[in-house]
């Protein structure tokens, strides 16, 4: 082993680790989909939510130790670290609309937030497909990744238009508030989702 191969770590390592991490963000927004198809035992709900990012929380505390702990990492440390802290950006909005769910006693589930979670599990699903082509920076899959998830996030701010406008035709004041504060976490997170893709393509963009 010569001395570069001790300094530098294998990029397995960090990938892995980002992957992971990914995993578990794509689980949660998975869950979340289950909870608002199936809209009950929101108490439940809410404990497995916070437990998926507590999960999270250990993953990015995790990363950032095996980052200071390396002496001369594969890609740049900010890109890496911005890499990390857009997907637990995406984990606590999907958590936080757990949370508003809960705590706010959102009674009936619309469909304009079933419609919301759908889509930021399919960005997800690209995503993860995306973040497995940095391994061999393959620039012209992540691209297409990327136009996917623009797109997806473009959705997502007509859906919101939409939902606004609609939300002032309730009588109850309450509820206008509550569900817009929603519906916004949501299109939050549908632009993180396109700001990790783009991170993403970044990182190919400097590195091929």
């Amino acid at each position: 082993m010569n001395l570069r191969d001790w300094l530098i770590p294998k990029e397995k390592i960090f990938f892995d680790c980002l992957e992971k991490q990914l995993e578990n963000v794509s689980k949660g927004a998975e869950f979340l989909g289950k909870l608002v198809k199936d809209y009950k035992n929101l108490a439940a709900a809410h404990r497995q939510m916070k437990k998926i990012e507590h999960d999270g929380d250990v993953m990015v505390h995790d990363f950032y130790h095996k980052l200071d702990r390396t002496l001369i990492t594969p890609l740049d440390y900010e890109d890496l670290t911005l890499l990390v802290s857009l997907f637990d950006d995406i984990l606590d909005r999907c958590y936080a609309v757990s949370n508003r769910l809960y705590f706010y006693k959102i009674e009936e589930m619309t469909p304009e937030i079933r419609k919301f979670v759908e889509v930021i599990i399919i960005q997800l699903n690209q995503i993860e497909k995306t973040i497995k082509k940095i391994r061999k920076m393959e620039q012209k899959e992540i691209d297409q990744g990327c136009i996917e998830i623009h797109r997806l996030e473009n959705l997502g701010d007509e859906l919101l238009g939409k939902v606004t406008a609609r939300l002032f035709e309730k009588e109850d004041i309450k509820v206008i508030i509550k569900l817009k504060e929603i519906y916004s976490l949501l299109e939050e997170t549908t632009d993180k989702c396109e700001d990790a893709a783009l991170a993403i393509r970044n990182i190919v963009i400097k590195n091929v």
